[in-house]
């Protein structure tokens, strides 16, 4: 047996005295009662029976005055000594509601009762009594020993049919009492200041509007006086595991956990009987929260269920933290309790919460987890702005599989997102939405771009042009091939430059320098004509690029591009047409020469040079030795060029021959001749010389 001890200070209490007087009525009171209330207090003080058959204790009957605020109990003794039979004497504690929650031994109001004795002074009954709650034992042991299977019985009654007016004879007159206080000490406060009790009734003493919950009846009370009502004796009660909870808390007595529960959420508690059996169970399965996952489930299930309007908010951040350490067996409904509830735990279990219900959330149920971002600032939106700040790439992305809709916000909450392999690869109805974020993510526009080619083929390079424009796609190219320095482009690069260079857009990429690396020029002059980019006004883009590039190309890389650019100069569509060949010719012509210029880097200047029946087509050097004569004299380039056309004064020697043959030859070539004396006359001492004999 468990002592429950009250340490609570003394509690005032009202009283009234009813007997007969020339008719049953109230003889003394500490206090006044409005007449409805008064009349009701009258009326329950009345014999309930024929007063021959109660026992010389008396019995107790209990109800609330709710507009006054008290609780009535009281004790009813025949008044065997009065002339007139039948006749009884009620003394009535009439107890404030605010006091009668903080008894937890209830049975100690019994204390208070005096029975009156006729002649005797009533003035002890005008004034209030202070009750004085000692250090006392509750005993319960034997009564809750010898009455268990009619406690089950009158549970299952009283809770499990909570609409029901409950009656019961099986109780011997001496356990009523015992079995009464039993039950009331173990309610709520609410559920007790409403909870109404008689242990002897001969009659339903249920008003319309104040059904009476419990009534012990005499055995040899006529049923036909409680058609109606449930009678406990007569039902098999069901083997209920909230039936057991109770009764286990009995036996403990005063401090019990049960009970303690009750009070702990009793503030909330505003229902009546139909709480008391999903309360119970719900208890039960709080004890076990942090070693069973199913009874979380069963706990969410009965606080959003039947007791969905109790408060109970302990109750509440006690299963969202347990929730916590069982988040993996947990589905979309209890972590969306955990996250409803944030606000009710305390600071140093939230963290848990936060940072491992949100993860799980997302995984069951994305939307609800976007959903929180829009919460004001607090643990809300934490929760779900940490959990997507977290989570691995590759979950973010089988949540989003399954609600595509919300990329956007996941993105804006992530923006590294942008530039995650795994997100371009996820599939094609998210690289619209994802590349409308790119765009508003300037910062992180290009490098999502450098990702996208990375995983992708050319199949996605056009609708990214669509979207991006193509000039932002080519620039993302020409950022990530000056950062490899590679001439060498896989295949999925080469459909993306195809896709993105168009003629203008290469031409302003030239012309605004955004070329860093040689490779990237070669690159970039693969995948256009030498004569494509047009050069309306001003220097010539790819002038301007060549300049600007830098770094040192593979020897075939170099022929390719001094090749595309001879093609170019030797054209008409460039204004440094002069500068380009000067830089570009003699390596063409020195493998030209030696059999060693590649038929695609012939294949592009081949087109431009002359044709002759007098030497035979195929000897390339021939022909590039007269074409570039024939350019620098028809366009009459500036003779000091020619001059520096070559390092070699002897390959001089042998393009300067051509131009003997030429018309207007020989007088360009002494053109050449004075402005080198002009310049260097020592330097180009040999130069002059061969110029000097051919003219």
């Amino acid at each position: 047996m468990a002592h429950g001890v009250d340490t609570q200070a003394p509690v005032q209490l009202h009283q009234a005295l009813h007997g007969y007087a020339d008719g049953h009525r109230l003889i003394a009171s500490s206090t006044t009662l409005k007449a409805r209330e008064a009349k009701v207090v009258l009326t329950l003080s009345d014999a309930s029976g024929p007063t021959s058959t109660v026992d010389g204790s008396g019995y107790l009957t209990g109800y609330p005055l709710t507009d006054a605020g008290l609780y009535a109990l009281a004790r009813t003794w025949p008044a065997s000594e009065m002339p007139r039979p039948g006749c009884v004497w009620t003394h009535t504690l009439l107890i404030p509601f605010s006091e009668l929650a903080t008894i937890s031994q209830l049975s100690i109001l019994t204390r208070s009762f005096r029975r009156p004795v006729a002649g005797q002074s009533w003035e002890a009954y005008g004034s209030p009594i202070l009750l004085q709650p000692e250090s006392t034992s509750e005993a319960t042991s034997d009564v809750f020993g010898t009455s268990v299977s009619i406690l089950r019985k009158i549970l299952w009654a009283l809770y499990g049919h909570p609409e029901e007016r409950v009656v019961t004879s099986e109780a011997t007159s001496d356990l009523r009492e015992s079995l009464s206080f039993l039950l009331w000490s173990q309610q709520w406060p609410r559920l007790r200041r409403s909870f109404r009790f008689c242990t002897f009734a001969c009659a339903d003493r249920s008003t319309e509007g104040a059904a009476f919950d419990l009534q012990f009846i005499p055995s040899t009370a006529s049923r036909s006086r409680f058609v109606g009502l449930l009678d406990s004796d007569r039902e098999q009660a069901e083997p209920l595991l909230w039936i057991d909870h109770a009764l286990e808390d009995f036996a403990i007595g005063t401090a019990g956990i049960l009970r303690a529960f009750f009070r702990e959420i009793g503030a909330e508690l505003d229902g009546g009987r139909e709480l008391f059996a999903p309360l119970c169970e719900l208890h039960r399965l709080m004890l076990h929260l942090q070693t069973d996952p199913e009874a979380i489930k069963a706990a969410i299930a009965f606080i959003d269920g039947p007791l969905g309007r109790v408060g109970a908010r302990a109750v509440r951040a006690a299963i969202a933290g347990a929730i916590a350490s069982h988040v993996e067996d947990m589905g979309a409904l209890q972590l969306d309790f955990a996250t409803r509830h944030l606000d009710l735990v305390p600071d140093g279990s939230r963290e848990a919460i936060i940072s491992r219900v949100g993860e799980r959330l997302w995984l069951e149920d994305p939307f609800r987890l976007v959903e929180l971002l829009g919460s004001p600032d607090g643990p809300h939106r934490q929760l779900a702005e940490r959990a997507i700040a977290t989570l691995p790439t590759d979950r973010l992305l089988d949540g989003l599989r399954r609600q595509p809709s919300l990329i956007n916000q996941l993105i804006s909450q992530r923006p590294s997102l942008l530039t995650e392999p795994d997100l371009w690869r996820a599939g094609s109805q998210f690289v619209e939405p994802a590349l409308e974020a790119a765009i508003r993510d300037s910062g992180r526009l290009l490098s999502a771009l450098d990702t996208i080619i990375d995983v992708s083929d050319g199949r996605i390079a056009s609708r990214v042009c669509r979207a991006l424009g193509s000039e932002v796609v080519l620039s993302a190219l020409i950022t990530r091939m000056d950062t490899r320095r590679t001439e060498d482009l896989s295949a999925s690069e080469r459909d993306w430059l195809s896709t993105a260079v168009t003629p203008n857009g290469l031409g302003r990429a030239f012309a605004e320098g955004r070329v860093r690396e040689i490779t990237t020029l070669v690159a970039l002059a693969r995948t256009v004509g030498p004569d494509d980019i047009p050069n309306d006004y001003g220097d010539d883009p790819c002038a301007t690029a060549l300049r600007g590039a830098s770094g040192t190309l593979t020897a075939p890389a170099r022929l390719y591009l001094c090749s595309w650019l001879l093609a170019r100069g030797f054209g008409y569509r460039s204004h440094n047409a002069s500068e380009l060949i000067v830089n570009s010719f003699e390596d063409v012509y020195v493998a030209a020469l030696e059999s060693r210029l590649p038929n695609e880097c012939w294949r592009l200047v081949e087109w431009r040079l002359p044709n002759s029946f007098l030497w035979a087509n195929w000897d390339r050097g021939r022909r590039l030795r007269v074409g570039v004569m024939k350019v620098f004299i028809d366009r009459d380039f500036p003779p000091s060029l020619f001059g520096h056309l070559m390092h070699d004064d002897d390959l001089f020697a042998g393009i300067a021959s051509e131009a003997t043959s030429l018309s207007w030859g020989t007088g360009y070539l002494r053109r050449v001749k004075r402005a080198l004396r002009d310049a260097d006359p020592d330097r180009f001492a040999k130069r002059i010389w061969v110029l000097k004999r051919l003219t």
